[in-house]
């Protein structure tokens, strides 16, 4: 469904989209096409890495710059596939095996860290409960003994005016 150059109206015009005459297609027939998902096209569109143009709340992909940007995907995905089996093709350079095994190490150091971190923030966790609960248990008592003050200062009392009256 290539669209030639049209305008938001959908009016044939040349000087659409400056500095391209070719052909336009939808989002979804570039995605078809090249295999790179539709979010991806319309992340590239808004930050202007792919050329197209918005009509309405649409955008149209100009299919000889959805080539560009489609071998330039391929190249960054074959590069990014590259760095990560690099571990596994250190070779005979004796710097690159001092820095593949420095990161072997920060990694398991950094996964033991991690652990004992954890330990310890269950192991305080579990120290703060207890803290807590005893501070729990003591006010209680305290309360307890307010209580028993209270009522024996009442007895106290009634029986000293009671006294009194009596006599």
């Amino acid at each position: 469904m290539g669209i030639t150059g049209t305008n938001a109206q959908g009016g044939t015009n040349p000087d659409a989209h400056a500095g391209t005459t070719g052909t336009f297609i939808s989002v979804t027939e570039a995605a078809l096409k090249t295999g790179i998902s539709t979010r991806a096209i319309r992340r590239a569109l808004t930050e202007r890495r792919l050329e197209g143009m918005q009509v309405g709340d649409r955008w149209l992909v100009d299919e000889a710059d959805l080539e560009r940007y489609a071998q330039g995907a391929r190249a960054r995905q074959a590069a990014s596939a590259d760095r990560a089996a690099a571990p596994t093709s250190i070779g005979t350079d004796g710097a690159a095996i001092v820095e593949e095994l420095r990161r072997v190490v920060d990694r398991a150091v950094g996964a033991e860290v991690r652990a004992q971190i954890a330990e310890k923030s269950v192991a305080t966790m579990q120290a703060e409960r207890d803290a807590a609960l005893a501070r729990a248990m003591q006010a209680e008592a305290r309360i307890i003994e307010l209580e028993q003050a209270a009522q024996e200062k009442a007895a106290r009392r009634w029986w000293h005016f009671g006294m009194g009256k009596a006599a």
